[in-house]
């Protein structure tokens, strides 16, 4: 959408670079949320002992 907007001249490319980081800073949020989400589920099912295991990796 910003892309189009600056294709069109509504908005300068210092906005269009902003918008684009703030895109970039939101989806790597969304990674280490999904991690920390990850970790603590973990963490729960270990606490509770309901039988979780470490992946076994091939060597």
């Amino acid at each position: 959408m910003n892309r189009q907007r600056f294709a069109a001249g509504a908005i300068s490319k210092a906005d269009l670079n902003r918008a684009l980081r703030e895109q970039q800073q939101a989806s790597a949020d969304l990674v280490r949320a999904k991690g920390a989400l990850t970790l603590a589920w973990i963490a729960l099912q270990k606490s509770l002992g309901l039988g979780w295991q470490e992946p076994v990796r091939d060597q």
